[in-house]
């Protein structure tokens, strides 16, 4: 349930960032009926919200499957969505993989510190 919640906030928040009226959702598989059901929630509330309605349509594309499900696996995504608008030419990455390695970079300078002093 809590990352069904998590999925209908990633959506919200790619919506807002690309205040597009035609969006693309990529999803990972096994997250498309999970999907599904939020992306309808998110529209709705960015409709009442912002006042626009925008159209949006599940990728026939995947992201890669979860980390672990393949043995020949080259890539893989653990979870979340990404939002394309403008045909395609602007992307929203809210994966949880690009989300936690902007966590990681932006905490970089206070690792840096700690380790080496603050200057």
């Amino acid at each position: 349930a809590e990352y069904k919640e998590r999925l209908g906030k990633l959506i919200l928040q790619a919506l807002v960032v690309l205040e597009e009226t035609e969006v693309t959702v990529l999803v990972r598989e096994v997250d498309e009926r999970i999907v599904k059901s939020e992306l309808k929630k998110a529209l709705k509330t960015y409709e009442d919200k912002w006042g626009k309605k925008v159209n949006a349509a599940i990728s026939p594309v995947f992201l890669p499957p979860p980390p672990g499900t393949s043995d020949n696996q080259v890539e893989s995504c653990s979870g979340g969505v990404v939002l394309q608008g403008y045909s395609g030419k602007l992307t929203v990455d809210n994966t949880l993989d690009k989300r936690l390695e902007q966590a990681m970079e932006d905490l970089l300078p206070s690792i840096r510190g700690e380790l080496f002093g603050f200057s």
